[in-house]
């Protein structure tokens, strides 16, 4: 039941950044490939300070860890994709 929470919180913060972030901002600012939003949005929601960003109110401060995130993100899936 816990767990369902979680997962159900989770799905809550991914629908609310599309909300608040249109799709061509994650694939023109962010440069995530239009098939990887999903996974880019998953990994945000696994990492606590961004979590905790996202419930608050400041677009700057979620504006820049997207950004350092995405970062992140990128080397991730470069890895994946040259094995």
């Amino acid at each position: 039941m816990k767990r369902n929470v979680e997962v159900e919180k989770k799905e809550m913060l991914q629908e609310k950044i599309l909300r608040l972030y249109e799709k061509e901002y994650f694939i023109k600012t962010l440069k995530i490939p239009e098939q990887y939003i999903n996974g880019f949005l998953f990994y945000v929601c696994e990492d606590k300070s961004a979590v905790d960003l996202f419930k608050g109110q400041d677009k700057m401060l979620q504006m820049f860890k997207l950004s350092d995130l995405a970062t992140e993100y990128l080397k991730t899936i470069k890895k994946e994709d040259s094995k």
